[in-house]
């Protein structure tokens, strides 16, 4: 395959095909990036993104300087360290002049973001849509499969919630206001009333999203009433409900 934004040869990497995708294929010159089969797009091919905010930080048990290098596929580092554990940080980008990121991964990053042409930057590159695709679980007499542990898909008895939602021993002062949805700042004239929600992750039915789609950064808005109480004894100023955390690994001491 080649690039359709510099002309070379692209690479596919060799991993198992998945939900979001069954092929990923990776450019040897500019690093673009074409996706075959994703849930949305038969092909899909994201556009050019600046250089500071395109690379995920390097992460993996056999670096000690985990997220000073820039994560450039197949489990290397743009500098060239390879480490057959290696991915793409799950916790944070990398780029953009912090102090201790790899000199030599940002003069590699540069590089490659001159290798784009300037006209092929900006709604260049082209998605193909994919075709609808019919799903086995709206036949009629479709029965859901074991999961990857072998569970039968049973579902589980509706969580207990909490008419007031309590974080960290909060107690909710004598003359709070009704769950609504809302939370009041101040009082009298002045009082603000700004919607309120917890943001986080669904878990399909057991906690789903608010009825508005509401979205925060990556996370989504759950009603606050979906939130169970937390157990306030448990928190008197030490980490101990955290629980056995294991023994600390030398090589991420720093």
């Amino acid at each position: 395959m080649r690039c359709d934004v510099c002309d070379h040869e692209m690479v596919k990497w060799d991993r198992p095909p998945s939900r979001w995708r069954r092929e990923l294929w990776v450019c040897t010159w500019c690093y673009a990036v074409t996706q075959i089969g994703t849930p949305d797009h038969e092909i899909s091919r994201p556009g050019h993104c600046p250089w500071e905010i395109r690379w995920e930080a390097a992460w993996t048990d056999m670096l000690p300087d985990a997220g000073r290098h820039a994560y450039g596929y197949f489990h290397k580092t743009l500098c060239g360290i390879e480490k057959p554990d290696m991915t793409g940080s799950q916790f944070g980008m990398w780029g953009g002049g912090y102090r201790d990121e790899c000199p030599d991964c940002t003069a590699a990053a540069l590089a490659i973001d001159a290798r784009w042409p300037e006209e092929r930057r900006d709604g260049f590159r082209v998605d193909v849509p994919a075709a609808p695709r019919l799903r086995p679980e709206d036949d009629p007499g479709y029965v859901r499969p074991v999961d990857e542990l072998g569970r039968p898909d049973i579902r589980l008895p509706k969580t207990l919630t909490s008419p007031k939602t309590r974080v960290l021993g909060a107690r909710p002062p004598a003359n709070a206001h009704p769950e609504d949805g809302f939370r009041r700042i101040g009082e009298g004239p002045a009082a603000v009333r700004l919607p309120a929600f917890w943001a986080g992750h669904g878990i399909g039915p057991y906690r789903p999203y608010d009825e508005q789609g509401r979205t925060f950064a990556w996370f989504q808005a759950c009603p606050l009433e979906m939130v169970p109480p937390l157990d306030e004894e448990s928190f008197v100023g030490d980490f101990a409900w955290f629980g056995d955390i294991g023994d600390p690994l030398d090589h991420r001491t720093p």
